[in-house]
């Protein structure tokens, strides 16, 4: 029987190096979100497994107090439209009572196409009655008698490519690209003795017409006077952008002229730096440049990796600043080397950004 040992990573492993870990491994599973907030290195955990191992599932810890509906809407704005292949995971381990509503619920506000439900054993045997758990933990024992997909064995597995030991699982079967959809391969978990099947992938979402003609009339009523007054026509279209995003919930892309850094909003939840590979992942969309660093994209909460920082040009000091809040905040040296680096944009002395407050 042929068996896949399958790692599971949040921000407690800290940074992977991914492609050390996709040459020996081909899936990964990756936590999204605690119940709370995103994890800290869902971004970057995303785009270094997407670009290097074949199978991901994406999972989000449920805790007792949160309800799962609004969980699940949070766990969905996190992640944004999963590619074809991809599985979402819940994570239920806590809870008095018949927790099978609670898991029922947020299964029916996700509505991906492919959904799993992980607990463990005694949990699912005392909370779950009767339901199907896909992925089913239980260390220092055999592997469980009950129906599962994957079975959860050890917290302290070392893998390629991850410093810190994390928990693993293991699965009967192997890995296959049995087709393609939107553009991008399908690969499924294949158990052992049976006979691939390619998934059914649904089509992309696209806006009810309503919606597209509403946006339109909203963009040519607030356009008409303003180009009748010969304003500046860059900003003008930011402004309606922020406008449509906020009444439709239309996902944006922006970058700060004179910047190099991509940021993709999700509506009501913050604002994600985007490195290379994730901007191409996403088809690159058109970037929007954001003129006016006063512009209410940039007090946003910033989701995972910190994203681009700012120095103005010829500064001997070499100081550099995020971008937030409505000002400028200052990363120290060892701020820098925490967060792993990341790129630093030289600013001219004249650009508008140096103009906010400086934040402690």
């Amino acid at each position: 029987m042929t068996d896949i040992v399958i790692a599971d990573v949040s921000e407690f492993q800290g940074a992977v190096d991914w492609a050390a870990y996709g040459a020996q491994n081909l899936a990964v599973i990756i936590r999204v979100h605690n119940g709370w907030r995103p994890d800290n290195y869902w971004v970057r955990n995303r785009d270094g497994a997407r670009g290097h191992v074949a199978w991901r599932g994406f999972y989000q810890y449920l805790p007792a107090s949160v309800d799962p509906t609004a969980a699940a809407h949070a766990f969905q704005a996190t992640t944004g439209p999963l590619l074809p292949g991809e599985v979402a995971i819940l994570d239920l381990e806590e809870g008095t009572g018949d927790q099978r509503g609670r898991r029922q619920a947020w299964l029916d506000a996700l509505q991906d196409p492919v959904e799993w439900v992980y607990s463990g054993l005694a949990f699912a045997r005392a909370h779950l009655p009767g339901v199907g758990i896909e992925w089913i933990a239980a260390y220092g024992q055999a592997e469980p008698a009950v129906s599962h997909v994957m079975w959860q064995f050890t917290n302290a597995r070392s893998f390629a490519g991850i410093a810190r030991p994390c928990d693993a699982s293991v699965f009967h079967g192997t890995v296959l690209q049995v087709g393609s959809g939107r553009g991008v391969p399908v690969t499924v978990l294949v158990p052992a003795g049976t006979t691939p099947t390619a998934p059914v992938i649904p089509p992309a979402p696209v806006p009810p017409q309503e919606d597209i003609m509403a946006s339109i009339a909203d963009l040519q009523t607030v356009v008409a006077p303003v180009l009748a007054q010969g304003a500046q026509v860059e900003q003008s279209v930011l402004e309606i952008s922020h406008r449509v995003d906020a009444d439709r919930q239309i996902p944006a892309t922006y970058r700060l002229s004179g910047g190099a850094a991509v940021w993709h909003v999700h509506p009501g939840v913050g604002r994600e730096h985007l490195t290379a590979a994730a901007y191409a992942l996403m088809g690159s969309p058109r970037i929007l440049p954001v003129a006016s660093p006063t512009n209410p994209l940039w007090s946003m909460e910033i989701l995972g990796d910190p994203g681009e920082l700012y120095r103005k040009a010829g500064d001997v000091t070499g100081a550099a600043f995020l971008l937030a809040g409505g000002g400028i905040r200052h990363i120290t040296a060892a701020e820098y080397v925490l967060i792993n680096s990341p790129l630093i944009t030289d600013l001219p002395a004249t650009h508008p950004v140096w103009l906010l407050p400086t934040i402690a």
